[in-house]
């Protein structure tokens, strides 16, 4: 059998999953968690300081960061303007009365994005991301969906969202490879009991856009059948000099308090498709395909 790019006897592949599992974890930058799994497994794991130092600066440098430059948590982007420091990560929003305040910050911006995490036991998403190119919300959508008030409240909210944006000031709603998004929005559970009045719309009313396909239009020989299999970590990696770090995707969403990590994932993911969505409408974004030693490559 093939194991990480190596053949591995069958009698070995219990420990070589292990030790894959570790290597990921240090990828990751998950030390606590690789200690953890390590003394359970009885293994032995390295954790020289100046290597996690080492590490964790490649990281830095290969994908998108809450505070970099141009980001959510880069301290210079407030509305202070006093650059002091990064701003902190966003919370879970789970109270109808926090969702109603914390929404306006999406108003009067032109672009947002939209994001869904999903766990597996539950109809629906586990959480909802919107974000501008300044400001990320959380929405913890099983804590809002078991009352009458939440539900209330997120149809005074996303449902506005998704069938008349113009209304809030903001013009594109962007997701990324969405469909699956909309239908678990679709799903997701609500106390009232007919379609019509479920927080998410049930039709076609429902306006956004799919950045997949604004990058195809971009460049046609991107994204579409024959071309380049084309994600959103690549698509970070061309318009913002930065991959999608993808390591939470996994992860559990449904996990009340969410990791710090899984936060900032899950605030990137649709903050980036409001960042990249602002780089083509405003003719920012520029990427081409060419040919090298028989391979289609980006190139800028």
């Amino acid at each position: 059998r093939l194991f990480d790019g190596e053949d591995v006897a069958i009698e070995n592949m219990s420990e070589n999953i292990r030790r894959y599992a570790l290597r990921s974890l240090r990828l990751a930058n998950q030390h606590s968690a690789a200690h953890r799994l390590a003394k359970l497994w009885e293994m032995e794991y390295d954790h020289d300081p100046m290597l996690m130092t080492e590490e964790l600066e490649e990281r830095k440098r290969l994908f998108v960061q809450w505070d970099d430059e141009g980001c959510p948590g880069n301290g210079c982007d407030d509305a202070a303007g006093d650059g002091g420091g990064a701003r902190p990560l966003p919370d879970l929003i789970a109270e109808p009365a926090d969702l109603l305040e914390k929404f306006r910050v999406l108003e009067n911006n032109l672009y947002v994005g939209f994001d869904c995490e999903w766990h597996d036991s539950i109809k629906g998403v586990a959480l909802l991301q919107l974000s501008t190119v300044t400001d990320s919300l959380l929405l913890d959508i099983p804590a809002l969906t078991v009352t009458k008030e939440g539900c209330d409240a997120l149809k005074a909210t996303v449902e506005k969202l998704f069938t008349k944006p113009k209304v809030l000031g903001i013009k594109h709603v962007i997701g990324f490879g969405c469909k699956d998004d909309i239908k678990r929005l679709r799903i997701s559970p609500c106390v009232a009991t007919t379609a019509k009045s479920h927080w998410f719309p049930q039709d076609q009313r429902c306006t956004f856009e799919d950045l997949r396909n604004l990058v195809r239009e971009l460049n046609p020989q991107l994204g579409g059948k024959g071309g380049l299999h084309f994600g959103l970590s690549r698509a970070c990696e061309m318009f913002l000099d930065k991959q999608l770090d993808k390591c939470e995707q996994c992860s559990d969403w449904l996990a009340r308090p969410l990791s710090a990590e899984q936060r900032e994932y899950a605030a990137l993911d649709a903050w980036s498709c409001a960042a990249i969505g602002k780089k083509i409408y405003e003719g920012e974004g520029q990427v081409a395909v060419k040919e090298e030693d028989g391979v289609m490559v980006l190139s800028k």
